[in-house]
């Protein structure tokens, strides 16, 4: 009996403190999304959607922030945010949160010996879909703190940029393309080879076999 009652009390201090602390995203266009040039360089095969998904997420961030929260997404503003024109909106973000949940992404890193290391990630650990509500809770994977938090220029250098410019683009190349030049905006220009620059863009596909298809 006690058991049982010690348990109430429990869940009901749990579900307290859920719709105490739930804070829905606030979508802005003019929000800046910052990342290590090491995830900016990471290699995946991320959608259009997906990328803008993320690039929302991201944004959220603050710069104090000491370790990641709960995301909460009203699932019909980031829709219609992000330029989803569907009746199937609710089903295009799950969609696209679950491919951010198995989809890897390759980060290159080096060890203490100088040595490359590539780590294989997910860049959502999880996803929740409140049925009949209308939102998603997501939470961006732990492994990615070194790459979103405590970013500071000289120890991890980093670029930033506005999410409305992200959400401009219409494919994951554009996507890609543009925070890749975005790194190097201060130095006015960047040179690929072109084999290495479809395989970071992840265009590295039988349609783009020479330059003028690509």
């Amino acid at each position: 009996m006690y058991k049982l009652l010690y348990l109430y009390i429990v869940t009901k201090m749990i579900f307290r403190e859920y719709i105490v602390m739930k804070e829905f995203a606030v979508l802005n266009e003019n929000y800046y999304v910052v990342k290590t040039n090491r995830l900016i360089k990471a290699i995946g095969n991320l959608g259009t959607l997906e990328e803008k998904l993320f690039d929302s997420l991201v944004s959220q961030i603050q710069i104090t922030d000491e370790d990641f929260r709960p995301y909460y997404i009203k699932v019909k503003d980031m829709g219609e945010f992000i330029g989803l024109h569907t009746n199937a909106v609710y089903e295009r973000l799950r969609e696209a949160a679950e491919n951010l949940s198995n989809e890897p992404v390759t980060l290159e890193s080096s060890n203490d010996k100088g040595k490359r290391q590539f780590i294989s990630t997910r860049l959502i650990s999880s996803t929740l879909y409140q049925e009949g509500e209308g939102y998603m809770v997501m939470h961006i994977d732990p492994i990615l703190k070194p790459y979103l938090l405590a970013i500071n220029g000289k120890e991890t250098p980093f670029t930033s940029y506005m999410l409305g410019n992200i959400l401009r683009l219409d494919t994951d190349y554009e996507i890609k393309l543009y925070r890749l030049l975005k790194q190097y905006e201060r130095v006015k220009s960047r040179t690929f080879e072109f084999e290495d620059l479809k395989k970071k863009i992840g265009a590295d596909t039988p349609s783009y076999q020479v330059f003028a298809e690509f």
